[in-house]
């Protein structure tokens, strides 16, 4: 399983390479450089960095690749510290990837049942509607 450092780098790194294939942008945006992300890779970079080790690895692993479920720790993070916008528009974001893109209706059905068990667990109403379209 990846650790937290390399599940980190994995995110930052989808989300700069998406953006540089939809920007045609060629010169290579460092990670670790926040000043060269746009707002929006800074927001999504924010997002991300709600969620602890090893919750980022099981929600990752469960919404993503489908192999694992998110224990009600992890779901308490979810809910509670990140949030539903984050958590959909990190899942909008990374499924528009070439390396997700195949699989973007498991992925968003994953992402969505994810959610709706985690915030039913913690009675979260949610007022504006999830932003991941219904499939």
């Amino acid at each position: 399983m990846a650790t937290f450092h390399t599940l980190s780098i994995l995110y930052v790194a989808i989300i700069c390479f998406s953006m540089l294939v939809k920007s045609e942008i060629s010169s290579p945006i460092s990670p670790s450089s926040n000043e060269s992300l746009s707002p929006y890779q800074k927001y999504l970079t924010t997002c991300i960095e709600k969620l602890t080790q090893p919750c980022d690895d099981e929600i990752f692993y469960t919404v993503y690749i489908g192999n694992q479920t998110v224990s009600y720790e992890c779901c308490s993070q979810l809910v509670n510290d990140m949030g539903q916008r984050c958590h959909d528009e990190i899942t909008r974001f990374i499924v528009e990837s070439p390396k997700f893109k195949a699989n973007k209706i498991s992925i968003l059905q994953r992402s969505k049942k994810v959610w709706n068990e985690c915030s039913n667990a913690f009675d979260v109403d949610s007022p504006l509607g999830s932003i991941v379209p219904d499939i």
